[in-house]
């Protein structure tokens, strides 16, 4: 074989190797950007803290930090409960206008079933329920938010629609928007 020979098919294998080391720096990219993208979403489930708001029709006379009675934001499937944050406190105070403000600082526990999943699995949720237990039944419901906060770095933001309240259940329905960012799961 000769010397030319020899140099050509080195030339050849450092060509190839340049080549491959410039599809796998193209593929890290392409990845790195998925599991940035995405990756929070793959992240087991930890915290869960929901801040919930609800203004009720009221002329009640009303300014309490109610110590011993509280409430909770659920994500339901059917009647399946997918992930609970909930406190044993709430206020409750008359804004005027017959106008009443319910707030609430819910946070998950760890026996809740969502901990420790993935976060995605929330895609899979129909509704969101409310509950502050001070709220009078059959409330009517002017409007609402809440704001759900996954792992310290998800932000879910909860529109709640006027209604009146069943019992003292306030639904969200139709939230599938919510999970727009999600993954794509099966």
């Amino acid at each position: 074989m000769g010397l030319n020979v020899l140099k050509n098919v080195f030339i050849g294998f450092q060509i190839a190797g340049a080549s491959l080391a410039l599809i796998a720096t193209i593929g890290n990219i392409i990845v790195s950007k998925k599991i940035e993208k995405f990756g929070p979403y793959y992240q087991k489930i930890k915290t869960a803290n929901t801040t919930v708001e609800i203004f009720i029709e009221s002329s009640e006379k009303t300014n309490s930090h109610f110590m011993d009675s509280g409430g909770y934001l659920a994500f339901g499937k059917g009647n399946d409960l997918i992930l609970e944050t909930s406190a044993n406190d709430c206020v409750g105070k008359q804004l005027g206008n017959n106008e009443v403000l319910f707030r609430g600082t819910f946070n998950l526990d760890v026996n809740d079933p969502a901990f420790n999943k993935p976060v995605h699995i929330l895609s899979k949720a129909e509704y969101v329920q409310i509950t502050f237990y001070p709220m009078p039944k059959g409330s009517k419901v002017l409007r609402g938010k809440a704001i759900c906060i996954l792992n310290g770095s998800i932000e879910l933001d909860i529109s709640v629609p006027p209604q009146v309240s069943k019992v003292r259940n306030i639904f969200v329905p139709n939230i599938k928007d919510l999970f727009s960012n999600f993954p794509k799961t099966e």
